[in-house]
């Protein structure tokens, strides 16, 4: 019998906070695709933790410390013609400080209030909920299931990325790349730089929801956007829709194939070749308890799971 995404996971935890090798809380970072099912699978997840560990475990979203509408629009004005920022979701806009503060705060065991943000105001452009709608966080706090679409993306070197670039405008008539140029990909890149230094210390284990086809989070993001309206909620249309997830396609071109082959925990200067150091791979094989990557099917199914591994 194969098992559910939120059984693998939960089991993954388990090991991890049974193993006792981190600092309380236990922070589980979750990457997975737009509809993939992170938010859903995480409440599953918190569920049964919940009862089969009577911790007290949580769940935190990375779209929670998007930045308000006003300061989206800050952004936007500030990179012209970057429709990378024009809205939310890519590296660059959330507030890291916001994030910082929180995932401290948890970390010394206070109370805490989360942010909410509400996707379905401003015709579906989103904007950060009145401080009404937070939730109040209780500590102690046992366990952490931090997920978002772009958590655990490290950036490339500006010769790697150029190199990408410039073989997409050759050789690939798929590429979502040459949409756009260079020095805007290169903004973005910038600013992962922030995430890993600020967020990612956090992280004491990792999951990667990987999709066997990334073209499945148009269709993903078509459900979800179909389910809010069914609810009564402002939404996007489906063109919209389109065009709000042709803005990170690029992103997933860039960075999930480190996901797949590096551990996140690992340095960020080597590269995928036979000459890998003796010290390198240590630390890949030191690190890789820590990861696990899910592959999913077009039905959100569980395809395979691997541990990462050389």
């Amino acid at each position: 019998m194969v098992s559910t995404t939120s059984e693998i996971i939960s089991q993954f935890v388990i090991n991890q906070y049974k193993d006792g090798n981190y600092q309380t809380p236990l922070i589980i970072g979750i990457n997975g695709p737009q509809g993939s099912g992170k938010t859903t699978t995480c409440e599953q997840v918190v569920t049964e933790l919940s009862q089969k560990l009577a911790a007290n475990v949580i769940a935190l979203s990375i779209d929670d410390f998007l930045l308000t509408h006003n300061d989206q629009e800050k952004i936007s004005r500030a990179n012209p013609g970057n429709k990378l920022l024009e809205f939310r979701g890519l590296p660059g806009t959330h507030d890291i400080k916001l994030g910082s503060h929180i995932l401290q705060s948890i970390c010394n065991q206070l109370p805490i209030q989360i942010p909410h943000y509400d996707k379905s105001l401003h015709n579906g452009r989103g904007d950060r909920a009145p401080t009404s709608k937070w939730t109040l966080i209780s500590s102690p706090i046992d366990i952490v299931l931090f997920e978002g679409w772009s958590l655990g993306f490290k950036h490339l070197s500006e010769t790697c990325l150029k190199h990408i670039y410039e073989s997409s405008l050759k050789y690939s008539s798929k590429s979502h790349l040459p949409s756009h140029k260079l020095e805007h990909l290169l903004t973005v890149n910038n600013f992962l730089k922030e995430y890993e230094r600020e967020w990612y210390p956090y992280i004491d284990a990792f999951i990667h929801l990987d999709a066997k086809d990334i073209n499945y989070a148009y269709e993903w993001r078509l459900q979800q956007e179909h389910t809010m309206r069914k609810r009564g909620l402002s939404g996007m249309s489906d063109a919209e829709v389109r065009d709000f997830v042709d803005r990170y396609m690029p992103a997933y071109e860039l960075y999930v194939p480190a996901l797949r082959d590096k551990c996140l925990f690992c340095s960020n200067d080597w590269d995928r070749d036979e000459d890998m150091g003796k010290l390198q791979r240590e630390e890949h094989r030191m690190h890789k308890e820590r990861s696990l990557r899910i592959l999913l099917d077009r039905n959100r199914k569980v395809i395979d799971v691997f541990k990462n591994v050389l």
